[in-house]
């Protein structure tokens, strides 16, 4: 399998490059696409956590609400024990 010639050009410049190319082409390319995705993640995270506490509040406040205004319940727990009150025994 032989070369073409573009490519053997093109490898033969890459290898003139000094060392000082490659920390810029490093710092200038790969620094910010490391950046831009840690970023990402980094705000995927921290939006799942808010959306996690704002569900947990909205949740919060429903529950104190229903407890609040809601109906109350036809039985209450009573330890063990379900106590209901609503009920009539006719004979």
């Amino acid at each position: 399998m032989g070369h073409h010639p573009a490519v053997a050009r093109w490898q033969a410049r890459l290898a003139k490059v000094p060392r000082w190319g490659w920390w810029a082409i490093g710092i200038g390319i790969v620094l910010p696409i490391v950046v831009i995705l840690a970023s990402v993640f980094l705000l995927a995270v921290l939006s799942g956590i808010a959306v996690f506490v704002l569900v947990m509040l909205v949740v919060m406040v429903r529950t104190m609400l229903r407890r609040a205004f809601g109906r109350k319940p036809a039985h209450e727990i009573d330890g063990n024990r379900i106590v209901v009150r609503s009920v009539r025994v006719v004979e």
